[in-house]
């Protein structure tokens, strides 16, 4: 069991550590000693050194990640990279863990570490939102207690101190106001002159409060939870629950509603999506356990759904609570404690509106798990309560890497039996005289969690490194643009594979935004981890990750702040759960779902590799040796594609639409040009044929002539198949390569499959284009180059970032 809080933030220029141990004192009573807490210049580097500070704190106080027993982050207001990069490792160690993850503003964190000096009265913290702009704060310390009226938002300095001058005056206070935050390092002179003619007397705060730290993360939680915040507090510790706090929409999505505001439209609300899956599980009260009894509590029947989640030292008294009003107590509060500072031992809870309902305990003893104790509260038993705490600890327990399950219950306990029975024990003897209340007898039950056959699939007695000699188990992770993405592959094959798109999202804009697309994976991330490990499972259990050789992610090239969310969540499951991370990049990936679909492609061998962000001609002389033999110079393919479908008037993404039409029109009606086609190297450029199309539309449209759809699209569509052909067709001549390969979004084109596929037979030489769910960003190939890789090449290591641009001339075997 974890022993200790764990927090962090990475919203600004400085890191902060912190870790806690838990007291066992409520969480009403700031049940926390704080061990450690730290703040580290870190400007543009948090996630290059968050982990690596995170294990060197742990180590000082000689301990390590299993005594982690929950996760708190700071979710802003601040740099939205940079609160995505502390949001998304937490997510992923807390998944990994399999403790509850809780997200705090970093505002309120600020404030605990000025109440934490001493200070006592009104505060005003000004914190650095670029831009010219500030996340601003006025607060009251008093006794230690610290309280704001006002959400997190974002201003110019002027205009937010004439509120906060107003909220000041408004009420009734007096004396100095201290001011805090790095924002004064930039509008120093704006606040202090505002405060000045204002008449209103102000110290600056010393520079070493500014930053957040480690225990003011952890004070302002426990005031979070204790309802001390204006925030909303999510207190599910799921760890999909916890979002980033905006201040502001994206950028595109600020013009689209000005535009609206000018035109008159109505602006519908802004809404943030939210990913509802984590290492807890949402239930709704039913009656499964037995369908023909009343609900104990009729109020359960409209209640808001239970919470699942791992127990913490501070949900003792609760424990103690429930388990002293059974006509049968066991646990004591002492028992109880010490069960927490044990290891191997899992402690779920149901939580209703807040409230512990019910909770149940799990022990790895000698290989098996024995199940040490399920209660529910009177208003909670006949829900489906009990059965769900049993589901969730065995899943837990998984990870244990075992599927033997035992529990002893009293033989006079029929609901309890027919519980288990339903689970799958059976029953396996007598303990005379057991409990020592009454001397009953207690029934002996044992199960398994999953069959042998899955068990022994799952923890085979191979090693992951013979076994990656024939292929790993890699669970990867694919967020380079807009899709994020997440699968198991097995060696060659495709245990599952999950993606979420984001084109809805985008749609309206006519392309992808990468701030839009950025946030959109942090909603998403957790959700499809987790949605790829169900589907690699059984019908009752997911894969738990003690099955995976070895996790891997897209860390380049691509959209870089929708590459760190995915770098960074890998990063910390990796942390988590204590699996090696396998750095991948985007263009091996989309070369290896050709490898899913015939694996017995040999090298030499060229690829075309053509999407909506590249377009290259690639050479692999032998097996993990690359060399680019030319690329675009300007628009990629899908580019070019989603430009001209723009142009046409036609929706985003265009590429599918240009290629519906292309089909019913003339290629040869229109003589576009074919740039670069006799340049003699293996460049490429579709700015020139871009450009010519919207010139053809606009000359045709100002004569009043009727566009043919059809045509243009046919006519463009081969303007870029004849030079892709006649560069693939030189370029598999002049390598000797004896298979060709067609690869990226673009490969879903029909046409240019066929032509490629005509072209390469005549040459006699093998062509393999991918199924189309391979064709566009997916995970699965991204698990298929790690897969060949476990065997061979260096792990990432806690430093690992992610990289806009990084060609793929270089050996990776």
């Amino acid at each position: 069991m974890g022993k200790v809080l764990l927090s962090f933030d990475t919203g600004g220029d400085f890191l902060a550590v912190g870790i806690a141990r838990y007291t066992g004192e409520p969480l009403s009573a700031h049940p926390f000693d704080i061990l450690s807490s730290e703040s580290f210049p870190a400007p543009r580097r948090a996630n290059i050194m968050l982990l690596s500070k995170i294990d060197e704190a742990l180590a000082q106080l000689d301990l390590d990640r299993g005594d982690i027993a929950a996760v708190v982050v700071g979710r802003g207001p601040g740099s939205f990279t940079g609160v995505r990069i502390g949001v998304a490792t937490a997510k992923g160690i807390a998944r990994g863990l399999g403790v509850p993850l809780y997200g705090v503003s970093t505002v309120d964190a600020i404030a605990r570490r000025i109440a934490a000096s001493g200070y006592e009265g009104w505060a005003f913290i000004a914190a650095d939102a670029m831009r010219k702009e500030i996340y601003p704060a006025l607060v009251r310390i008093d006794a230690g207690a610290v309280s704001r009226a006002r959400k997190d938002y974002v201003g110019k300095p002027e205009d937010v101190l004439i509120d906060v001058i107003d909220e000041f005056r408004s009420s009734g206070a007096d004396g100095t106001l201290l001011v805090a935050g790095n924002g004064l390092l930039k509008h120093r002179d704006s606040i202090v002159s505002s405060l000045s003619e204002a008449g209103i007397a102000y110290e600056l705060a010393e520079e070493s409060l500014w930053p957040v730290d480690g225990a003011g993360l952890i004070a302002a939680y426990v005031d979070a939870a204790n309802g001390g915040s204006p925030e909303p507090f999510v207190d599910t510790g799921r760890p999909g629950d916890v979002l980033p706090i905006y201040t502001r929409m994206a950028d595109a999505e600020e013009t689209e509603r000005a535009k609206k505001i000018a035109a008159g439209d109505s602006v519908p609300a802004y809404e943030k999506a939210s990913d509802r899956s984590g290492v807890g599980i949402l239930v709704a009260p039913d009656a499964d356990d037995a369908p023909d009894a009343p609900v104990a509590d009729q109020a359960l029947e409209s209640a808001p759904a239970v919470i699942l989640r791992s127990l913490v030292p501070s949900d003792i008294e609760a424990m103690v609570a429930i388990e002293e009003a059974l006509e049968h107590p066991e646990w004591t509060r002492g028992l109880i404690h010490a069960e927490f500072e044990l290891i191997n031992r899992i402690w779920i809870g149901a939580f209703l509106q807040g409230e512990l309902v019910g909770f149940a305990g799990f022990a790895d003893l000698a290989g098996d798990v024995h199940v040490l104790d399920v209660v529910t509260a009177p208003r909670a038993r006949r829900t489906g309560v009990a059965r769900k705490l049993m589901l969730t600890g065995m899943q837990r327990a998984l990870e244990w890497r075992t599927n033997k399950i035992t529990l002893e219950v009293r033989v006079s306990n029929a609901p309890a039996v027919k519980l288990y029975e339903s689970l799958g024990f059976v029953q396996a003897g007598v303990r005379p005289s057991y409990y020592s209340d009454n001397r009953e007898d207690a029934l002996i039950m044992w199960g398994e969690m999953v069959s042998d056959e899955i068990a022994q699939a799952w923890w085979s007695s191979v090693s992951a490194q013979e076994r990656a000699e024939d292929g790993a188990r890699i669970l990867a992770l694919e967020s380079s643009c807009d899709e994020t993405a997440a699968a198991v592959v097995e060696g060659n094959t495709v245990v599952s594979n999950v993606i979420a798109s984001q084109i809805d999202f985008h749609a309206r804009f006519g392309g992808v935004v990468p701030e839009i697309a950025s946030r959109k994976h942090i909603e998403a991330v957790t959700g499809v981890v987790d949605e790829a490990l169900g589907l690699s499972g059984t019908p009752a259990f997911s894969m738990p990750l003690s099955a995976l050789d070895a996790l891997a992610v897209t860390d380049c090239p691509g959209l870089v702040g929708a590459l760190v969310v995915g770098l960074a969540f890998m990063k910390g499951l990796g942390f988590g759960c204590a699996k090696p991370l396998f750095g991948i990049n985007h263009l091996e990936g989309h070369i290896y779902a050709n490898i899913l679909a015939h694996p017995e492609i040999e090298t030499p061998f060229v690829a075309l590799l053509v999407s909506g962000g590249h377009t290259s001609l690639i050479h692999s002389p032998e097996p993990g040796f690359y060399r680019t033999l030319g690329e675009t110079l300007d628009d990629a393919t899908g580019e070019a594609f989603d430009k001209v479908a723009k142009a046409l008037g036609l929706p985003y993404p265009g590429g599918p639409i240009i290629s519906a039409l292309a089909e019913t029109g003339d290629p040869c009606a229109i003589a576009f040009p074919r740039a670069m086609m006799r340049s003699g190297d293996y460049s490429f450029s579709l700015s020139g044929l871009k450009t010519a199309v919207i010139t053809y539309i606009h000359k045709a449209q100002e004569a009043g002539e009727e566009l043919d759809h059809n045509d243009i699209a046919a006519s463009f569509q081969q303007a870029v198949i004849d030079v892709q052909v006649a560069k693939s067709v030189r370029a598999v001549q002049e390598t000797g390569a004896k298979w060709f390969l067609l690869a990226g979004g673009v490969a879903a084109n029909k046409a240019l499959r066929e032509g490629l596929t005509r072209a390469m037979e005549r040459l006699d030489v093998n062509v393999s284009v991918p199924p189309f769910e391979y064709c566009t960003d997916n995970a699965a190939m991204i698990a298929r180059v790690a897969a060949a890789r476990v065997a061979h090449d260096a792990p990432l290591d806690f430093t690992a970032d992610a990289c806009a641009h990084a060609p793929l001339d270089f050996p990776k075997i």
